[in-house]
């Protein structure tokens, strides 16, 4: 039958009796193999308990307390298994019986495995679970075993609006580690099939080769790309019919577009370096409209600008050419529209407009209008084809002498022009009052009520005139 003994004495060790000098206390319970032993010397008190000769439990005089393990010089307790089992928490139904569990466990490489026997392991409403050694690099937060590089103020970029701590009670809500406000659901939208294919509520990520597919509708205030290659298309057909408004458009690439229509082109479409379009590849039709709720002004929708990197000196200038294709599939200028800053002086500037055409190959200048409004040219023909005429009566000669004989003329110089050359001619309001259909009034920048001469008018009344004097010497002639 079991044996239970006990013994003291005042030796400083030995077996389980036995007399000594004054050393400490032992107190021995023995059952078979089994065993508590209660040591009460000074600091090395201690209470050790075997089971068939192995001990399972150690207890110190510092309340430190080892299950498997003899040495308790760091944590109130410490827990050893073999395999790394360590502790166990158990859920008991109303009858006792154990029901659910949570694992506690240590791996071999020194990692902390939880486990739990139901779906969940939730943090507490009022609690975050703060991963603070979490740096992206080595340490932090991992899912399925891979760790999360982007930090808590990168993650927070998904997150709509700040969510607080009492919105995070439930699971949809999420953990907050580290100062992350981001909700599951926000997380969540990383949580794409392809990258490079646009999803419905999800972060759209381009692929390795830096390219996007499947966006249905993109609004910018600013877009900035390297190069825009490919077609940008509605979904009903391969052109744009709108682009609404854009503030700015920065290109540094190659813009190639089949139809490109703009509704209101408000600023300049630039590149990085200057404020000009370097290349814009081929457009087969742009259309440029500026709407203006003004019904009474004029708005310059196309500006073509010309800088340069030293200091402007006369004769700088800007144009447009027009190139054709010839019979050899080659592109040449088959037209030009230049303006040339002939005066660079600021506040007194003056300009000139060339009109270039194709000649036997080669781009000639055939028309020039200058700063003092000179418009120079070979040839101005205008319309007197009979049959764009109506209303037409055979006139009295002596009327047109009449009045040309009536015009004073005079000598003069232009205002605006600094050569100051001199002319012959009339006076614009003098003729309004002979021949009234020779004068047009128009509004002018420098005169509202400007009076202009047209010359058709005039022709036609000198050549009654001269009819007229023709008649009169013919007359004279025979009479001689």
């Amino acid at each position: 039958m079991p044996r239970w003994n006990s013994s003291s004495s005042s030796s400083s060790g030995g077996g389980g009796g036995g007399g000594g000098g004054g050393g400490g206390v032992r107190r021995l319970i023995r059952h078979f193999d089994s065993k508590i032993v209660i040591t009460d010397v000074g600091t090395t008190a201690k209470v050790v308990t075997k089971l068939n000769g192995i001990e399972i439990m150690r207890l110190d005089t510092n309340g430190r307390m080892g299950l498997g393990t003899r040495i308790m010089n760091q944590k109130r307790l410490e827990i050893n298994d073999p395999t790394g089992q360590t502790l166990r928490m158990i859920y008991n139904d109303s009858n006792g019986n154990p029901i659910n569990y949570v694992d506690l466990c240590v791996g071999p490489t020194g990692n902390l495995l939880l486990d739990a026997c139901g779906p969940d392991i939730v943090v507490g409403s009022n609690n975050s679970f703060d991963i603070s050694g979490h740096d992206g690099l080595s340490v932090g937060l991992k899912l399925a075993g891979n760790l999360v590089t982007a930090s808590a103020s990168e993650l927070n970029v998904l997150d709509g609006i700040t969510v607080t701590t009492a919105q995070l009670n439930s699971i949809a809500g999420g953990p907050v580690f580290n100062g992350l406000t981001a909700t599951v659901d926000e997380l969540n939208y990383n949580d794409i099939t392809t990258k490079g294919i646009a999803e419905a509520c999800k972060s759209t990520v381009l692929d390795n080769s830096k390219n996007i597919i499947g966006i249905n509708d993109l609004t910018a205030t600013n877009l900035t790309a390297t190069n825009l290659t490919g077609t940008i298309t509605t979904a009903d057909q391969p052109n744009i019919t709108s682009l609404g408004s854009l503030s700015t458009l920065n290109v540094t690439g190659v813009i190639n577009a089949g139809n490109l229509n703009v509704n209101n082109l408000s600023t300049l479409i630039t590149t990085p370096n200057q404020p000009n379009i370097t290349s814009v590849g081929t457009l087969t039709n742009l259309d440029i409209c500026a709407d203006n709720a003004s019904t009474n002004t004029v708005i310059d929708v196309l500006q073509v600008s010309r800088t340069t990197s030293g200091t402007a000196a006369n004769n700088i200038g800007v144009g447009i050419a027009f190139k054709s294709e010839n019979s050899t599939g080659a592109l040449v200028t088959s037209g030009a529209v230049r303006s040339t800053l002939t005066n660079v002086t600021p506040t007194v500037e003056n300009s000139k407009m060339d009109f270039s055409v194709m000649n036997n190959g080669v781009s000639l200048i055939k028309a020039t209008l200058d700063n003092t409004g000179n418009f120079s040219s070979t040839t101005i023909s205008e319309t007197s084809d009979k049959r764009m005429k109506e209303n037409i009566v055979a006139v009295e000669n002596k009327d047109s002498y009449d009045k040309i004989k009536q015009l004073e003329i005079f000598d003069y110089t232009f205002i605006n022009d600094d050569n100051k050359r001199q002319h012959r001619g009339i006076m614009a309001q003098d003729l309004l009052k002979i021949i009234p259909s020779a004068v047009h009034i128009k509004n002018s920048s420098e005169i509202p009520d400007l009076h202009t001469v047209s010359n058709k008018e005039l022709v036609g009344h000198l050549l009654s005139a001269v009819q007229y004097l023709m008649e009169k010497v013919e007359k004279l002639e025979k009479k001689e």
